[in-house]
């Protein structure tokens, strides 16, 4: 099954169950303070933030919780153990409600991804 159009990320938003809204939005405003160079588009479906064509960061509800998603997430530091996945290189944090969400933890995971030495992402 095809996953739905979203015309940008407030239309993804608004298109998710009622009770992950409030995480997701605060997620949209964490990447955008901690990286407003970013660009925000819709890949695969749900939103995802690039430099020039790499991907760095994106979110999407996954059942009943949302993952952020970090694209070379094997490459950052993170101490708290708050990354989980066996990819590649793909990892992400599960959030399952706003208050689970540790905003300057992520915030500084997220600047850490932007930080990483730009490599085109396919």
């Amino acid at each position: 099954m095809a996953k739905p159009a979203y015309a940008d990320a407030s239309a993804y938003i608004g298109a998710q169950p009622v009770r992950l809204r409030p995480l997701l939005r605060q997620l949209r405003r964490l990447v955008r303070l901690a990286a407003p160079e970013l660009e925000e588009r819709i890949l695969w479906g749900h939103p995802t933030y690039v430099r020039a064509q790499e991907k760095v960061v994106y979110f999407a509800v996954a059942g009943d919780h949302v993952n952020l998603g970090f694209f070379r997430a094997t490459e950052l530091h993170d101490p708290a153990g708050t990354l989980e996945g066996t990819g590649k290189g793909m990892r992400h944090v599960k959030l399952r409600r706003a208050a689970d969400l540790d905003a300057p933890y992520l915030g500084r995971l997220v600047r850490a991804a932007v930080g990483l030495p730009y490599r085109p992402t396919r």
